[in-house]
């Protein structure tokens, strides 16, 4: 980025400038180097704040400021080098263009395999022509090179000249780039073939029309040791020409089909959404209207029977069945659905009909949300990409160098035939496609594997942060409990205060309820306006014993005084409560909390009964409540959250992965001490404010640590963003996808090893592709050069050398893919 413009992003960030992020489709891309230009280009270019080309999805991620620069010029500029560049669809037919993608990259396919028909068909019969007396075998009088030389040339002639024709594209983005300055390697293969072709057809010349027409000493001058007809036989190197136009097409043709293949869980998941649904108007009779689900408004029902897909999201208002969300989730078990289930589009209804209302059509389903987040994924690029980028800008300007080289120093210490072999073999054995591959198309078969596991990655740079993962913190309540906290036990301390019952024991005994009972009532009605987990324990315990005592329509009642309710954030609450009891009134301060707000509030501290009773509430893994009333301490409630049931062998599963999981939570040492211990855990940070968690992820950060966090995605989001990898704890039917690097679908941690495992395979599935590419290169082109074959060492033809090459990106690809069967 120029200077100018970063400055400008840099101080108007929180001001006027608007920064446009956009994905938009390049046209054009032939490799590494063609991907690596357009984004060196305009991350260079005043304005843009960010540029990633993905070659695998033919995508830019662009960042720029329309105050700077014109979206007209951004295409302008990537007109220039020779590439195009489309508008993203509109976001209302996000789905649907997403599927058009989808078909119109099957039909790209189905015509390279129709265009493979007539490559191989040409360059088969044209190898067994020129090769195969060498190969001892007797081929017709009429196009024998002994017998007819002539007939001879110009059989090869006419077999290859269509060849080139057919592989026309190589030619005119390969000279093309090249007339731009920016080379690619469908220069290297049009300059390559180009002069094999040019060669043979001077010497067919020769063949077909002697010395007569094209002079002797011409001949001579190109090549001393084949001035006569027999000797331009033996200069026709129209084989090498055609086998590498076919071989190359060929190699295209199985990484295109590779590449394809690893977009398939996007595939998979856009096929998931139906295109019609049964519309229903349930005040005329339940009268059905099939209708295309783009129509479905939000309030509509919908019939869904057995067999069929649900096409938007919503609530099940009639009717009941079990419905299979394994491709959202990766849970395989069917989940039961009753009216008040919700729905999630995609998911496949198994035994029984029921009638949902849409409630998220279009976009906003989840469907279409994971769908454009394993998009995002797959259009991202990790850090490992920066290298390949790197070489790829300045490989194919090298490697032309190199052939160049090579053919000027075969040229004076061997003849022109060899010098045309090893400058012919250099510009088509390097392949730069190989390294432009290596990385995405991982990322790709990644991300997508991921969301058929019911794991969604924001990007590319999340899973190579996963793989380094050392420490891993988690929440105590709702991420490794089942987050469904109930009240467990109430200790009255009737002996260690000055506090008189006996009102509220007359209440109590009027509508047949003990103190405790009462005291739990007043507690709930408290807690009722909290927005703190441990509150729900106690307003479903006062559920129960209103349902238990009928106490709905009694002329007992429990309310706060109005504007009286205060509450501290990680500490407790407080108010007036008004006890109502028949004729009778009473009001009250009552609070509840932890023992530093209630210490603070009664300026009171515990006596060492009163610890002693906190203490032992705590070590049974329960979190102590402290009950205060008109600020003296009259009761300790105990709320326990169970362990979820896979968080010790998650846990167990963690260490053998050498990560090192520590607990945070807002509870005192005692609880998250016996909850530890409970599920194996060596250590945890207790009586933690909800801002404090950033600050621990900041502490082992400062130790030169990677800390992962994972939480619920809303209350821990400062946490998530703080660490080096945030993981969400989501759900189908409502996704944190901006909670997280990661969000996992399936309730509970289960999928969270398995993420991490999918981390480290794709960072290790990348360094071999990587590996592979650079080795490959390094390898081939000194072969390819002859200059081995100074000291007797290995040389290759140029059908040899395009066979490899082709070979070099499918066996990329191919490895790639392994990430498909992840488990």
């Amino acid at each position: 980025m120029q200077p100018q413009a970063q400055e400008l992003i840099q101080t108007n960030k929180d001001n006027s400038t608007k920064i446009e992020h956009l994905t938009l489709k390049v046209n054009g891309m032939h490799c590494a180097a063609c991907s690596a230009r357009i984004e060196r280009v305009l991350s260079n270019t005043n304005g843009v704040n960010k540029a990633s080309v993905n070659l695998v999805s033919s995508q830019l991620s662009l960042s720029y400021v329309p105050e700077i620069i014109s979206l007209e010029s951004i295409f302008e500029k990537v007109a220039s080098l020779g590439f195009s560049l489309e508008l993203p669809a509109a976001e209302d037919d996000l789905l649907s263009n997403m599927k058009q993608r989808q078909k119109d990259e099957t039909e790209r396919l189905r015509k390279q395999a129709l265009n493979l028909i007539p490559n191989l068909g040409l360059a088969l019969p044209l190898l067994i022509i020129s090769m195969g007396e060498m190969f001892g075998l007797n081929l017709p009088e009429f196009i024998s090179s002994t017998h007819s030389p002539k007939m001879f040339a110009f059989i090869q002639f006419i077999l290859c000249t269509p060849l080139l024709w057919l592989g026309r594209n190589f030619y005119i983005s390969g000279f093309r780039q090249l007339f731009k300055a920016s080379p690619n390697m469908d220069s290297l293969v049009a300059l390559g073939t180009g002069a094999a072709y040019l060669y043979s057809l001077w010497f067919s010349f020769v063949v077909w029309f002697g010395q007569n027409t094209v002079e002797l000493s011409a001949t001579m001058a190109l090549d001393g040791h084949h001035a006569a007809m027999n000797g331009a036989i033996g200069q026709l190197y129209y084989e090498s020409a055609a086998v590498l136009l076919a071989m190359i097409s060929l190699g295209k043709y199985l990484e295109a089909r590779s590449t394809h293949k690893a977009g398939s869980a996007i595939e998979g998941l856009l096929n998931l959404a139906p295109e019609t649904a049964t519309r229903v108007s349930l005040e005329a009779n339940e009268q059905e209207e099939l209708v295309s689900v783009s129509a479905l408004l939000v309030g509509d029902y919908i019939l869904i029977r057995p067999g069929e897909r649900v096409p938007v999201d919503g609530l099940v208002i009639k009717g009941q069945s079990s419905v299979d969300e394994s491709m959202l989730t990766g849970e395989s078990l069917p989940v039961f659905k009753e009216k008040g289930s919700n729905v999630v589009a995609g998911s496949l209804n198994k035994n029984g009909s029921f009638v949902m209302q849409a409630q998220k059509i279009g976009l906003n389903t989840s469907l279409a949300r994971i769908a454009r987040m394993v998009q995002d994924a797959q259009s991202s690029k990790p850090d490992l990409a920066k290298l390949a980028d790197q070489i790829s800008l300045y490989f194919v300007p090298t490697v032309m160098a190199i052939a160049l080289l090579s053919g000027v120093f075969w040229f004076f210490y061997g003849d022109l035939a060899l010098s045309l072999k090893h400058f012919v073999s250099v510009l088509v054995i390097a392949c730069p496609c190989a390294m432009g591959l290596a990385v995405p198309t991982a990322v790709i078969v990644s991300s997508g594997r991921a969301a058929e596991l019911g794991i969604l990655v924001r990007n590319g740079a999340a899973l190579e942060r996963g793989a380094k993962v050392q420490t891993i913190l988690m929440d105590k309540t709702g991420t490794l409990t089942e987050g469904k906290p109930k009240l467990k036990d109430i200790i009255i301390l009737t002996d260690e205060n000055n506090f008189d019952f006996s009102e509220l024991k007359a209440v109590a005994q009027l509508y047949s309820l003990s103190l405790e009972e009462l005291l739990v009532l007043a507690c709930a009605t408290l807690e009722a306006s909290s927005e703190h987990p441990l509150a729900d324990a106690l307003i479903q315990a006062k559920t129960e014993l209103y349902t238990q005592h009928n106490l709905i329509d009694s002329t007992f009642e429990l309310n706060l005084i109005e504007n009286s309710f205060n509450s501290v954030a990680g500490k407790g609450v407080e108010a007036e409560l008004n006890i109502v009891s028949g004729a009778k009134n009473m009001t009250f301060h009552i609070a509840c909390g932890n023992r530093l707000f209630i210490e603070e509030l009664n300026q009171v501290k515990l006596t060492a009964k009163e610890s002693d009773i906190m203490q032992a509430v705590a070590t049974k893994g329960q979190t102590p409540l402290l009950l205060s009333i008109n600020k003296i301490l009259v009761a300790v409630l105990g709320i326990a959250d169970s362990p979820r049931e896979e968080s010790k062998a998650v846990i167990q599963e963690l260490k053998r992965l050498n990560i090192e999981v520590v607990m945070l939570t807002g509870d005192n040492q005692e609880t998250a001490k016996a909850v530890c211990s409970e599920l194996g855990i060596k250590q945890y940070h207790a009586g933690l404010l909800p801002g404090d968690k950033a600050n621990i992820i900041h502490e082992f950060q400062e130790k030169g640590l990677v800390v992962a966090m994972i939480g619920d995605g809303v209350n821990d989001a400062p946490a998530l963003a703080k660490a080096n990898l945030g993981i969400a704890m989501g759900s189908a039917i409502d996704i944190a996808v901006d909670a997280g690097d990661l969000v996992l679908l399936k309730p509970g941690l289960v999928a969270l090893p398995t993420a991490l495992r999918l981390c480290s395979a794709t960072v290790r599935n990348i360094k071999q592709n990587l590996f592979w590419a650079f080795a490959y290169n390094l390898l081939g082109i000194p072969v390819a050069s002859g200059i081995l074959s100074i000291w007797g060492g290995p040389t290759l033809s140029p059908m040899l050398a395009g066979t490899a090459m082709a070979l070099s990106s499918v066996s990329v690809v191919t490895n790639a893919l392994r990430l498909r069967y992840f488990k």
